[in-house]
C-alpha cells in the first residue's frame, strides 16, 4: 500500500508540470542583409602528406612498436581498471539498494 501511494506521488509530480505547461511562443525569423563574403585560400603546410599506395602497398603490415614487456603492462592495466569499475558499480547498487 506504501508503494502505490508512493507511485502516486511520484506520477503525479511527474504529470503536473506538463499540465501546467503552456503554448510555446511563435518564432520569428528576420532576414539577414547579405554581407560581403571573402574567401581566402589557404597556403599547404607540411602538416599533412598524402601519399598514393599501390595495390602491393596496401597488402604491407607494419610492425607493432609496443615490445612485449610494454604489451603486457598494458593489458594488466586495462584488466584492473575493469575489476575496479566492476567493483564499483557493484557497490553503488548495494548501497543504493540499502537504502530503499
Amino acid at each position: 500500500m506504501k508503494r502505490l501511494a508512493v507511485l502516486a506521488v511520484l506520477a503525479l509530480r511527474l504529470a503536473v508540470p506538463v499540465c501546467a505547461a503552456s503554448d510555446p511562443p511563435q518564432q520569428t525569423v528576420t532576414p539577414i542583409a547579405p554581407a560581403e563574403q571573402r574567401v581566402e585560400a589557404l597556403t599547404p603546410s607540411g602538416e599533412q602528406r598524402v601519399e598514393a599506395v599501390d595495390a602491393n602497398g596496401v597488402q604491407q603490415v607494419s610492425e607493432g612498436t609496443k615490445s612485449p614487456g610494454a604489451r603486457v603492462a598494458n593489458g594488466v592495466a586495462k584488466v584492473t581498471i575493469g575489476v575496479m569499475a566492476a567493483t564499483i558499480s557493484i557497490a553503488a547498487m548495494a548501497a543504493s539498494l540499502m537504502f530503499l
